[in-house]
This record gives structure tokens, C-alpha cells and sequence, in this order.
């Protein structure tokens, strides 16, 4: 796992799970958790501990479109992966286009949210406690 500069302790560990259940022919969803901690955080002197839940649900419009939405919660109570300790989440809704099976077109919004003022310029004195951020990805697939 990366660590934040300064947080790199002795050891570190991480576990995580999911599950994906297809409640129709059409919908499907995916559920995961995780945790990490890095012991002997130099920066707290203790162990700091991670901890997030993920999940994204996607409808089959048709076998050449998907609607995606995920959702996100993550507490890094000391800083120690992200730089700044602080219960994150994000909610993004977005496309999946497949014109032809070796390419996707994938454009999707999101929304970022923090508890404490943690998204902006490293050198800003002002920072903000979310985000909204448009991306659209394509992927290529080579046999």
C-alpha cells in the first residue's frame, strides 16, 4: 500500500473482501470492503489504520451500453495513505459504451467529499471540503 510521505512505519498489512450478486439478468452489483494499517507510523507513533467500502452497481441497457453508479466511503484516520487524516467519499455515475468488442468509450462524473477541507493545490493555503470532476476514458482491447 502506498504511504503518505512521512507515515511510512515497520510493517504493513492490508486485507479485503467482496461479494457480486446479479439481482437480474440486467443488474448487477459489487460490494467491497477493506483495511490496512501500517504499524509503527512515524508520523504518530502508533499504528494507523485505513478502512473503506466500495460499491458499483451496473445496468445493462443492452449489449452495447452500461449505466454505472459507484459509491465510496474511506477514513484514513491519520493521514497515512492520502496526506491528510479524514473520512472521504465519492459518488460517481457514468457510461459504459462498447460499439464493438475492442473498444469502450467510458465518460462518467463524480463528486468527492471530505470531512475536514482536503482537495485542492498542495501549495494552497485554501482548500475545499469536495470535488466534482468529469473524465472519459477509452479502452482498447488487443487479443
Amino acid at each position: 500500500f502506498p504511504a503518505a510521505t512521512g507515515h511510512l512505519g515497520s510493517w504493513q498489512t492490508g486485507a479485503g473482501g467482496g461479494v457480486k450478486h446479479n439481482w437480474s439478468p440486467r443488474l448487477t452489483q459489487e460490494f467491497l470492503v477493506s483495511g490496512s494499517w501500517d504499524f509503527n507510523d512515524p508520523a504518530v507513533n502508533r499504528t494507523s489504520p485505513a478502512y473503506g467500502a466500495f460499491t458499483i452497481l451496473t445496468y445493462h441497457l443492452n449489449q452495447h451500453l452500461d449505466l454505472n453508479g459507484r459509491g465510496e466511503w474511506f477514513w484514513d484516520k491519520d493521514g497515512a495513505r492520502t496526506g491528510k487524516a479524514a473520512h472521504y467519499g465519492e459518488i460517481t455515475v457514468g457510461l459504459n459504451i462498447m460499439p464493438s468488442p475492442w473498444i469502450n468509450f467510458r465518460p462518467e462524473l463524480r463528486g468527492d467529499f471530505a470531512s475536514d477541507p482536503v482537495f485542492g493545490s498542495v501549495s494552497s493555503s485554501h482548500r475545499e471540503r469536495n470535488q466534482f470532476t468529469a473524465a472519459f476514458d477509452v479502452i482498447l482491447k488487443f487479443h
